[in-house]
């Protein structure tokens, strides 16, 4: 059964670039998964470490239509050579893509933070924001369910 932690921000010690930062701790990682609605130069600079030295196993979906997102974000992301990056347009200014969701597996494990936090300074540090810290055991078929359904619906994006 996966493991539970609940973080708000600006209300608990931990903040959400400590927890983004933690799912990058766990052995053998096969694959991350960012998707998020807003992306800021300063935010990525926050996980950028890790997100380079797993490039070539890094996917990012990012929303645009929203006047939040900068290009230099986006230009710093595509930057670390080896990350896909989709930028999500919905067509629409009336729907926006919105999820905030940033997943690490590993061979026997994967961490997920999902909740209110985009990748942004503010929302990874500065804001008030709320998210929960999962830890899968990809050994018990119920975690590892709701792992390969997060990548599948996710991965299907770009589809």
């Amino acid at each position: 059964m996966a493991k539970k932690e609940f973080i708000l921000q600006g209300f608990t010690t931990r903040t959400h670039i400590a927890a983004v930062r933690k799912l990058f701790d766990i052995p053998n990682i096969e694959r991350v998964i960012l998707s998020v609605a807003f992306v800021s130069e300063s935010g990525v600079e926050q996980i950028e470490e890790q997100l380079t030295a797993h490039a070539a196993k890094v996917t990012v979906f990012a929303g645009i239509r929203n006047e939040i997102t900068s290009l230099q974000g986006l230009t710093r992301l595509h930057s670390i050579v080896g990350t896909k990056l989709y930028t999500v347009d919905t067509g629409s200014r009336n729907v926006v893509f919105h999820p905030k969701l940033y997943l690490v597996r590993g061979k026997t494990s994967a961490r997920v933070v999902v909740g209110s936090a985009n990748l942004t300074l503010g929302g990874l540090n500065n804001n008030i924001e709320a998210s929960m810290a999962l830890e899968f055991d990809l050994s018990n078929t119920d975690d590892l369910a709701v792992v390969t359904e997060i990548e599948s619906q996710l991965t299907a994006i770009p589809t």
